[in-house]
């Protein structure tokens, strides 16, 4: 049985966290901002995570002072 994975990536600048989420073969995908808080992203992808109903989320973030902030949030969540 296949998992239903949602893909988020993240491209993170001083002023907004741009998110473009999907999920493969489900016709699901969607592209926001969001203020650029750890916060702000947590509740859109468990808030994605429950509109489609995803088993698993999987980020792929940018890597830098911003983003490794970030990675450490994401992981504790």
């Amino acid at each position: 049985m296949n998992k239903n994975i949602l893909f988020v990536g993240v491209d993170v600048d001083d002023k907004f966290f741009h998110l473009f989420g999907l999920v493969a073969g489900a016709g699901f995908d969607k592209e926001i901002r969001v203020s650029p808080t750890t916060n702000a992203i947590t509740k859109k992808l468990l808030d994605w995570k429950r509109e489609f109903g995803a088993e698993e989320v999987r980020v792929c973030y940018e890597a830098s002072y911003i983003g490794f902030t970030l990675q450490r949030a994401l992981v504790t969540l």
